[in-house]
């Protein structure tokens, strides 16, 4: 697995419903590319490389940090996809099918629908393929966060169920480190 960080906040919509508690928050020593032309035919020019490497697959991490800036950006994904079969894609977004990059995320989905899983983040607890940080009655608490697998290569279930999964905020999850730090002292 390979994954990409953009620059949060500068991709992201507005009203992205973690615009204060971002995971970025608590990442200051997290590398973030700069979106734009250059970094997609950097991203062309290694997925090409990963391609001739890996010929039976290999899965991209979108994005780390940062969101989908653009439609056309969303299509050099949608050409990426085709150009190479053996890619896969998972990742969230806070990109809702209202606008314009939204739609043509749906529409990737749609044509892609085995290799491409990018969830909402939007806290619509009944969205199917969403992630959101309030549980609702069918969503399905990560798996990772909750201690059952060591990590998304060991568990999978963002690229494999179309339920919603319930991810703890980011702050919630630093509250609780540090009163098990308070507690150990």
């Amino acid at each position: 697995m390979f994954s990409l960080t953009l620059e949060e906040r500068n991709t992201c919509p507005k009203d992205c419903v973690h615009w204060d508690d971002c995971y970025g928050n608590g990442m200051g020593f997290a590398y973030r590319f700069k979106h734009g032309k250059t970094l997609e035919k950097r991203i062309a020019i290694e997925l090409q490389k990963l391609s001739k490497k890996y010929v039976y697959g290999f899965v991209v991490r979108l994005h780390i940090l940062g969101d989908f800036y653009s439609a056309a950006y969303v299509n050099f994904w949608r050409e990426m996809m085709k150009s190479y079969p053996m890619l896969r894609v998972f990742g969230y977004t806070a990109r809702w099918k209202k606008d314009p990059i939204g739609k043509a995320l749906e529409n990737i989905r749609s044509e892609f629908s085995e290799r491409w899983w990018i969830r909402v983040s939007r806290n619509d607890t009944d969205l199917l393929l969403s992630a959101n940080s309030i549980p609702s009655a069918i969503s399905i608490p990560c798996p990772q966060q909750t201690g059952k697998t060591e990590s998304c290569l060991t568990c999978g279930i963002c690229w494999k169920m179309q339920k919603p999964v319930y991810f703890q905020s980011h702050d919630e999850m630093a509250k609780q480190r540090k009163e098990i730090k308070q507690c150990s002292l």
